[in-house]
């Protein structure tokens, strides 16, 4: 498998194969004796998967990228899977400081064959970006055109059977022309064929319209004949593409994204078991970082600091007291009983010197910021050797706190680059005051919903594919006391600086954490702790350091690792398919300290690492900013139902029904939003009378 070089344009795929697969199954040709079981093998497969991608910067210096018709043959052992077929096309750089790319995918694997029980899963999009006022043109399509043909074996020939199915997709297409007309993408073409027959209907098309379509659990049974082929075809299309308005509008970021995606399930044996109900998990958890509206020190002087830098809290927690309160993770643990500033309750002059002028590097030591942390059931000392990188994969192990990368959760950076002592000329970057370092946005936003983010990925090797970023909630849905959301001044801006996911609570309690370069504290074992170490909270003693950045990860010494998780990625090298890694983001450099904190690497990318002393970037495509937090979980998130507004009319979160929040409702009145967020207050997914009737209703009210 070839994989994109990171340059204007790449691309992954050949020409177009019909590929007859005899022979694959385990055990085909065997004798038919009564203790024969029924098993699927592949008779034949048939792919015409193309991907498109093309771009157009008349104020850059290199020429048009245009990349097409692009197509890959089934390869078998594609990826660990038994077989399988992908198409890649991309054009643009994430990288430069005002980027436009496309990015058109398409993959289909199927797994199970040798047994009587065959998954076929199938994924495209098509995906467009521009972060600047410019000229520009982008676009990218996806097509999927694949036909199957599995035949039931290991039985004798003729013989009749049932096949029993079960499938579940879902589609979306999402762009927004500022002026109403530049802009568009569509889903068209969406069909799932069972020897000829589709049962989809048109069901996941979406020509030109923004919307979101899924299916689930759809079961059903089909007559088969053992050693006759029964047919299975997919088709889709994606497409996107982007421009810019005509004068007279501004936007700082133009994007689109159309997707297509299912799996289908076959059994000779028995109907497939529903699928397993995705639940959000038993506790999820975050941090803030320095300087935001409600962190403790207070940098608005509101009186609405109460939350502890060093600590983490329950996502959709109650109110915190005025002054504060620890978390549910204390850093006072990390230190024996001494809880480091700022600390609850809040003091006048108890946090950093904000603004102020002075020196950072005598300041560092005083005050502590958890930068990232991870909470999983097994300690790091002695399973990674201290002085040394693991000479061998660690291969996947039973945890409940450990997931695979395919479904991430992520926050984007909210304030620039530099440090919090900052003053004119230079600049006091806290996330009141200065908007993200790359892109220059401001996250958390109600109407925007993306103080956290779902980061979905498909499988790769070495790099996963992006197929999809879409945001979570805004800062007053993940918890009542961020609230409000941010203006669009920054004014009450928070910034997330840590998150993560525990799939037990009482499994899940070993602490691993990193530290900001700007607030490391100290302890009398360590010393001052080091940004880029990852550390081992041990209960009643100082933290051990588990993770060296040099050592086990390849990186500078220098580097702050801004987030991290410990996962399961791919790795052929293990007889389980894969192994322990740490995924991590690193900061950008702070230009008022000697070090580069970013290690000479790109802070807006995920890189892995299985602490065999080198990296990988992780991500085929960078994201459009500083990553500031991640964690995983087993299934996507964006399907687990929203969260019920915490009082009905309240679409700023900060627990009152006034003016502010009909405010919100008029800007979002008519508007598509993702189901129960803003000011869609009865969950409909649209902004209409019948919320304004709710506003109303309970206009006046306050919760508690």
């Amino acid at each position: 498998m070839t994989h994109p070089a990171r340059a204007f344009g790449w691309s992954l795929g050949s020409t177009a194969t019909s590929l007859m697969l005899s022979c694959i199954a385990v055990g085909f040709g065997a004798s038919t004796s009564a203790q024969a079981q029924p098993q699927w093998t592949l008779s034949g497969a048939a792919a015409t998967n193309r991907a498109n991608a093309f771009t157009d910067d008349p104020n850059d210096m290199a020429p048009p990228c245009d990349i097409s018709d692009l197509q890959g043959p089934f390869v078998p052992g594609f990826l660990g899977f038994d077989t399988g077929v992908q198409a890649f096309a991309g054009c643009g750089m994430m990288i430069a400081t005002c980027p436009t790319a496309a990015v058109g995918f398409t993959r289909v694997t199927i797994e199970g064959l040798g047994t009587a029980d065959v998954t076929i899963k199938w994924h495209q999009y098509a995906w467009t970006y521009h972060n600047c006022d410019r000229d520009y043109i982008a676009r990218s399509a996806s097509s999927i055109l694949t036909t199957l043909n599995l035949t039931p074996s290991n039985l004798p020939n003729g013989t009749q059977t049932n096949i029993y199915f079960s499938w579940s997709a879902r589609s979306g297409n999402f762009f927004a022309p500022e002026a109403g007309i530049e802009d568009n993408g569509s889903i068209t073409n969406t069909e799932l064929l069972m020897d000829g027959t589709d049962v989809m209907g048109g069901f996941f098309d979406l020509p030109g319209v923004v919307g979101f379509n899924v299916l689930n659990n759809q079961a059903g049974v089909r007559p088969g004949v053992y050693g006759q082929a029964f047919t299975v075809a997919i088709g889709g299309r994606a497409e996107s593409s982007i421009a810019p308005p005509p004068e007279g509008f501004t936007f700082p970021i133009d994007r689109g994204r159309a997707f297509f995606s299912g799996e289908l399930k076959l059994s000779l044996l028995n109907p497939p078991p529903p699928p397993t109900p995705v639940t959000p998990p038993p506790r999820a958890e975050f941090s803030v970082d320095l300087g935001g509206d409600t962190e403790l020190s207070d940098p608005n002087l509101s009186g609405r600091g109460v939350f502890d830098p060093g600590d983490s809290y329950p996502w959709f927690g109650p109110l915190l007291p005025p002054g504060g309160a620890n978390g549910v993770k204390n850093d006072a643990s990390l230190f024996v009983g001494l809880d480091p500033a700022p600390a609850p309750p809040a003091l006048p002059g108890s946090g950093p010197p904000y603004c102020s002028g002075l020196p950072l590097a005598p300041l560092v030591p005083q005050y502590f910021n958890m930068d990232g942390f991870d909470t999983v059931d097994y300690s790091l000392i002695g399973l990674i050797p201290a002085g040394a990188p693991l000479a061998n994969p660690i291969a996947r192990f039973m945890s409940p706190c450990t997931f695979g990368a395919e479904h991430l959760v992520i926050s984007f950076d909210d304030d620039e680059a530099g440090a919090y002592v900052g003053m004119p000329p230079l600049i006091c970057t806290l996330p009141v005051f200065t908007f993200s370092p790359l892109a220059q946005q401001l996250y958390g936003t109600a109407q925007q919903q993306d103080e956290v983010l779902a980061l979905d990925l498909l499988v790769g090797s070495p790099q996963y594919h992006v197929s999809g970023v879409t945001g979570l909630y805004s800062e007053a849905r993940l918890h009542r006391s961020l609230g409000p959301d941010p203006l669009i001044d920054n004014h009450f801006d928070d910034d997330v600086n840590g998150l993560d996911i525990l799939g037990n609570i009482q499994a899940c309690n070993v602490w691993l954490f990193s530290v900001d370069h700007q607030a490391t504290f100290t302890d009398p074992i360590n010393g001052a702790l080091r940004p880029g170490v990852i550390y081992e909270h041990v209960p009643g003693a100082f933290s051990v350091p588990v993770v060296d950045p040099t050592v086990h990860l390849g990186l500078s010494p220098d580097v702050d690792l801004d987030a991290f998780e410990f996962v399961w990625l791919y790795n052929p090298n293990v007889a389980a398919g894969s192994a322990l890694a740490i995924i991590f983001s690193v900061d950008v450099d702070d230009p008022l300290t000697p070090a580069d904190e970013s290690g000479g690497l790109l802070p807006h990318t995920i890189y892995a690492s299985f602490m065999d002393g080198s990296f990988v970037e992780l991500l085929d495509y960078p994201l459009q900013d500083n990553i500031d937090a991640i964690t995983a979980w087993l299934a996507p998130l964006t399907i687990v139902p929203p969260m019920a507004p915490p009082c009905p009319g309240d679409a700023n979160g900060d627990g009152l029904v006034n003016g502010a929040d009909l405010s919100v409702l008029l800007s979002q009145f008519g508007q598509n939003v993702p189901p129960g967020t803003g000011a869609d207050f009865n969950g409909d997914g649209v902004v209409n009378g019948a919320d304004l009737s709710v506003l109303l209703s309970n206009f006046g009210n306050s919760c508690p």
